[in-house]
């Protein structure tokens, strides 16, 4: 759990980076899902909970 913690608020950091640029903005948020995505189905194939 720490570590996705603090790699929140890596990517956080990296994202007030943006400002007001949608684009980039756009780019963190689709890479930031992508990133937590990957660690749910992860945990779900060790299922069954």
């Amino acid at each position: 759990m720490r570590k996705i913690r603090d790699e929140q608020r890596e990517w956080l950091v990296g994202r007030h980076r943006c400002g007001g640029n949608v684009r980039c903005l756009r780019r963190s948020y689709r890479e930031r899902i992508a990133v937590l995505q990957s660690v749910l189905d992860d945990i779900k194939s060790r299922g069954p909970y």
